[in-house]
């Protein structure tokens, strides 16, 4: 039965997709419908919200410099590292259709994103040593919140050692 699917006496199975329309074969509707994936792509809405963020956490240019430094780390390296892999034919394409392909280059926009908040975090950024902290607090103390039914937040201790 298998070896009709498998004349050469290979088991492994390679998959390849189907090439993509090229975009001058593609109708209206389809071409369309490409713009708006690429335009609203993950990582294109990434870039503005993190500009986006900065600017409002400080209302100035100085919060727009570290809006567009978490953007480069976040947004902009994942997009270079993509579009590279593409150019070097190591990806199918910007979409990353074969499975197998994606752990590389998650692999490294990850890096990218934990240098920037660390890069953030050493620098100074505004918000983010308080964020941190707060966020480590809440952590220390959920057990005694949920113990509580939210009602004592502020009296959190942990229990004593025995």
């Amino acid at each position: 039965m298998f070896e009709d699917m498998f004349p050469s006496g290979a088991h492994a199975v390679t998959f390849s997709p189907p090439a993509p329309p090229a975009f001058a074969d593609c109708t209206p509707r389809q071409k369309a419908a490409r713009v708006l994936s690429d335009v609203l792509a993950p990582a294109n809405l990434v870039v503005v919200l993190l500009l986006l963020v900065g600017w409002r956490g400080t209302t100035s240019w100085s919060g727009l410099g570290w809006g567009l430094l978490a953007a480069l780390f976040c947004g902009v390296a994942p997009i270079g590292i993509i579009a590279l892999g593409v150019r070097r034919g190591a990806l199918t394409d910007q979409h990353i259709r074969v499975r197998r392909q994606r752990v590389v280059p998650m692999a490294l926009s990850l890096v990218s994103v934990v240098a920037g908040i660390t890069l953030l975090h050493v620098l100074g950024a505004p918000g983010t040593s308080s964020r941190w902290s707060s966020r480590c607090s809440w952590a220390s103390c959920r057990p005694c919140w949920s113990r509580s039914g939210g009602r004592y937040p502020s009296t959190c201790r942990w229990p004593a050692a025995p």
